[in-house]
């Protein structure tokens, strides 16, 4: 029964989300399944309290007032929002002295999120310090020179040419990791850049241009990015796919050509995951966004493409804005039983 109430328990996320928080919202089913009788809610409780978080300092008054032994036994992931640090104006003494004590009663805290865009450098210390945390979260740069061991600090993405900042730099020399890079013009990589180390790097991102890019770099920057897993190619202003063919997606769009489809869509973005295996050179398509075209009325012909194409897409992304076209809604749905019904959106 407990296996039930944990598949119930959390509201899913998408699986494109560029989001790297672990951060999970309580469902109503579970809410509901609590207050039914005192069974349920025992085991509802470790699911309801292992997630909190501080979107006001109210909230966090009220934390510090109550259910402090809950947050002792169960919660092990505290995010504090994005609206916490705005909420009642300058409040950076008083959320010290509210946020630091709160975090001693965490006694299985594992993880900190901070969402909001800045904190102070008395509390990202006195999380540093928490005995049990094993990752900080953070969406902006801490100041480098005011700390000293970063290794659990995990930056959730920053972009170039802002990732060659002598801070960055610091910082990942004092052990922070980085969870997504964007880079904002891919065609100047080379093979200089697979020799650069972003520790804990996860996920590349390539906003792409009307440029040609070259991908020869990305063999070996794979092979010392052990966890490096997936990569984006961003073109959503619609200058790149329509302009060059990168090898990950070369027979979709040469059977597309021959099938008189091409004019009937246009690609944004391509997702790619690499094989199975650390150390794996392999890539695959996981994710794809399309725009139909107005004039497009060969959407089955199409989505029967990709399915044949991409056998391992995990995220498909339909742009059905400009197209006119009708269909029978049945059959629709009886085509689309061959997807999984998790990754349409």
């Amino acid at each position: 029964f407990a296996f039930i109430i944990e598949y119930l328990a959390y509201i899913p996320k998408l699986p494109d989300s560029p989001s790297r928080s672990q951060f999970k919202c309580a469902s109503p089913e579970l809410l509901a399944l609590s207050v039914t009788n005192w069974r349920l809610r025992r085991i509802c409780l470790p699911f309801l309290f292992a997630n909190i978080e501080i979107k006001h300092i109210k909230d966090a008054r009220k934390l510090k007032d109550s259910f402090l032994v809950l947050f002792r036994k169960f919660t092990k992931l505290l995010a504090i929002s994005h609206f916490f640090s705005r909420s009642e104006g300058n409040q950076t003494d008083e959320e010290n002295q509210i946020l630091c004590p709160i975090l001693t009663y965490m006694e299985r805290l594992a993880c900190v999120e901070l969402q909001c865009c800045s904190s102070t450098s008395v509390l990202l210390k006195a999380i540093l310090a928490h005995p049990t945390v094993s990752t900080i979260l953070v969406k902006q740069l801490p100041d480098a020179s005011l700390y000293g061991d970063l290794s659990k600090v995990v930056l959730e993405g920053t972009s170039i040419p802002s990732a060659f900042s002598p801070n960055l730099e610091r910082c990942l020399n004092q052990g922070m990791r980085l969870g997504c890079l964007e880079v904002l013009e891919p065609e100047l990589l080379n093979d200089n850049f697979a020799q650069r180390h972003f520790a804990g790097l996860e996920e590349l991102r390539l906003s792409m241009s009307r440029h040609h890019i070259s991908f020869s770099w990305l063999s070996a920057l794979s092979s010392t990015h052990l966890a490096l897993e997936t990569l984006w190619l961003i073109d959503d202003n619609r200058h790149y796919f329509s302009r060059h063919t990168p090898i990950f997606i070369s027979s979709f769009v040469k059977e597309s050509q021959q099938q008189d489809l091409s004019k009937n869509y246009i690609i944004k973005r391509v997702g790619l995951r690499r094989g199975t295996g650390q150390c794996s050179q392999d890539w695959h398509v996981m994710g794809l966004t399309i725009f139909t075209t107005f004039a497009s009325t060969s959407l089955v012909e199409i989505l029967t493409l990709i399915s044949i194409s991409f056998p391992e897409l995990e995220t498909l992304t339909l742009d059905l804005d400009s197209h006119s076209a009708t269909y029978d809604v049945v059959c629709i749905i009886i085509f689309l039983r061959r997807f999984d019904p998790r990754l349409i959106s």
